[in-house]
């Protein structure tokens, strides 16, 4: 019979609060939070081997950073204001991943997208600017233009997937609530997600429990409806959240905690 194989495993000093990827490497930036010792770290994972790249990576200040994208091998971090305007963007610096050299840091200047030619940041007064994505040079560009053209980067492919949320309303629900039932004697509540790769599906959904509270479910099936594993993500959550489930390179990660991500291997396709 056909499983997932359980391929990496990490576990991080912190929550994890936010994930970026490069879909075209493969690999995966996470930032990790530790809200009792005040420290942001960043750390960088190539999805196809599991190769931790980037371990930990801290800039001096602690607190007043954030993830804004991975691409090219470059990491690139967003920092906020903690004085005057608390929480404000401002700052964007760019780490080489594999050397940890800290590329350059450009004051006042906030994360719009990456596109073929360069970064777009935008100055504290919201002039759009296009820099060179490892000097920090500015290039030429037309400020309007680029303004124009911003739509919220997301690369097409299948290299990363997230899973689509379907709401009751969904056309979608009530197939994949019935699926649950018979499959799992489930009754699924509130939004139901689903993932589908070459070889297998991945189903997502919320159970809840006599004290409104949740269980989370993951379950995945081969495309021709053979069983691969069920996976509970949350034994007592106070309510559904987004996916804790997403491919990257090759394999299935899963967030079934807080300070954990599980990396599977993906089924191979039958001939």
């Amino acid at each position: 019979m056909a499983s997932l194989k359980l391929s990496t495993e990490y576990t991080f000093q912190g929550a994890i609060w936010r994930l970026e990827v490069d879909p075209e490497q493969g690999w995966l930036a996470v930032e990790v939070r530790n809200a009792e010792t005040l420290q942001v770290s960043f750390s960088v994972i190539d999805g196809h081997t599991g190769k931790v790249i980037l371990n930990h990576f801290r800039l001096p200040d602690p607190w007043w950073v954030s993830l804004a994208a991975l691409q090219d091998q470059l990491l690139y971090l967003q920092g906020f204001e903690k004085t005057q305007h608390l929480g404000l963007p401002k700052g964007v610096t760019a780490i080489d991943c594999r050397t940890q050299e800290v590329l350059f840091t450009l004051l006042h200047m906030q994360w719009v997208k990456s596109q073929k030619n360069g970064l777009v940041l935008a100055d504290s007064v919201g002039i759009h600017h296009l820099v060179h994505p490892r000097s920090g040079a500015l290039l030429p560009s037309d400020a309007k233009a680029l303004k124009q053209k911003i739509s919220g980067l997301e690369k097409a492919t299948r290299a990363w997937q997230r899973p689509v949320q379907h709401s009751p309303e969904s056309p979608y629900f009530q197939g994949l609530a019935d699926f649950i039932l018979e499959g799992e004697g489930h009754r699924p509540e509130q939004e139901i997600a689903y993932l589908e790769t070459e070889t297998f599906f991945c189903v997502g959904y919320h159970l809840k429990k006599e004290n409104d509270r949740f269980m989370n479910f993951l379950v995945t099936y081969t495309l021709g409806g053979e069983p691969l594993g069920k996976l509970c993500l949350s034994q007592d959550a106070g309510a559904p959240g987004e996916p804790g489930f997403f491919t990257l390179g090759g394999k299935l990660f899963v967030l079934p905690e807080k300070s954990k991500l599980v990396g599977y291997s993906f089924p191979k396709a039958s001939n």
